[in-house]
Parts: C-alpha cells; structure tokens; sequence
C-alpha cells in the first residue's frame, strides 16, 4: 500500500500501481478511497497533503430468463408465468422486460413490463395471459427482451428463446394432466331424463283421456 519514488522533475509524471480486490460483500458503486502524498522539494523541506481518488467496484449483471410450471392449452386463455433471475454479484435497476409477438399465439396481456430493480441472487415473476391456436405446435419459442442498467447506469438489452410447452385437451387427458370431467355428460343425462318425464307425463294423460271418453260413449 505504499510506493517510494526516487526523483520526480517538473512538468513530469509517473504511473503507480497498486493491487486491489473488493471483497466478496461488497456493493457495486463508486467508493472514495483517501490517498496520502508525502514528498521533499529541493531545498528538502517535507510536504504533506491528501487526495482523494475513485474507485468503480462493479460486476457485469448476470440475468436468465426461465418459465414456470404450468398447464398451458391450445384453443383457450392461459394464464402463463416467467421468471428473471439476476445470477450475477451485482444488482440492476431499471429492469423492463417485453414479449414478443407471434402467429402461434395471441398476447393478451400488455407487452411491456416494469419490474424495477432486482438485487444479487434475486428474481422477479411476470403474469400474462396468452391464447394457444389449435394449431399451435407443441413447443413454442417465446421472445423476451430485457432493457436495464447496471449499478453505474450502464445500459444493458438482452434477448432469451423461452420454450413453453403447450398441449391439445385430448393430449393433457391422455397424459394425465388434467382429469376428465363428466359434469356436462351428468346434466345431458338429467336433462334427457326430464324431457323423458316430461313426454311420458303427457302420453299417460293422453291415455286417461281417452279411456275418459270411451267410457262417457258407451254409456
């Protein structure tokens, strides 16, 4: 931490090194780190001062963009979830992601989402709703863009492939994804069973009618 330097002449300069390494709790920013001059003139009378030097401790983010698990279906309104994480050592602010648009699937959620800063060994989620076509295939690419700015506001723009995995009804039952439901099969029995009732109801009048009449005839 202390360099010697033998003869300095005027108008001239010199370039010091000293090693450095931020510790491992160490935020990302500017730090001001006090740097004491001692120096002789020429007639040797010793001189003092401190200046004051910067220091930029910071760490290139490191952002990945995965989804959640999910039961996504082709031909209806999904509700889809995304996760950021910020795997690097420094945190980011600013942080915007976008989804691209596609032919396979209509977004119909804003694009565009503000998630602010997330630290260090931290992560943030986005809800969205989209809608799968019938012929959506069963692995779609999801373009996300992400725009934010380190902890000395450099800009960063970043853009991830997420794939979703989407399926057809009959596909999810056969799988086992989701359970077959017979509630609809149980009111088409019920509503049978009534129009059924309601037929044999007016045939068993009809009948009795008629056994009514014949009976008033013959007398």
């Amino acid at each position: 931490n202390e360099i010697t330097i033998d003869k300095l002449k005027s108008d001239k300069d010199r370039l010091l090194e000293f090693k450095v390494i931020a510790l491992n709790n160490a935020e990302s920013g500017i730090y001001r780190i006090p740097m004491e001059i001692v120096y002789y003139d020429e007639a040797g009378d010793k001189h003092e001062r401190t200046s004051l030097i910067s220091l930029t401790v910071n760490s290139a983010p490191v952002l990945d963009v995965g989804v959640e698990d999910g039961l996504l279906l082709k031909g209806q309104n999904n509700d889809a979830v995304i996760k950021i994480v910020n795997k690097g050592l420094s945190g980011v602010k600013f942080l915007e992601a976008e989804i691209g648009s596609s032919t396979k699937y209509s977004l119909l959620s804003p694009k565009k989402t503000y998630l602010g800063d997330v630290d260090s060994d931290d992560f943030e989620t986005i809800e969205f709703k989209i809608f799968f076509k019938e012929n959506t295939p069963n692995t779609v690419s999801l373009p996300v863009s992400l725009a934010y700015k380190d902890a000395t506001n450099k800009e960063y723009t970043k853009e991830f492939r997420v794939d979703l995995k989407v399926y057809s009804r009959e596909q999810a039952l056969q799988l086992g994804l989701i359970k077959q439901s017979y509630t609809t099969l149980y009111i088409i029995a019920i509503a049978i069973a009534i129009v059924l009732y309601i037929v044999y109801r007016k045939l068993k009048k009809r009948r009795q009618r008629k056994k009514a009449e014949a009976s008033g005839n013959k007398q």
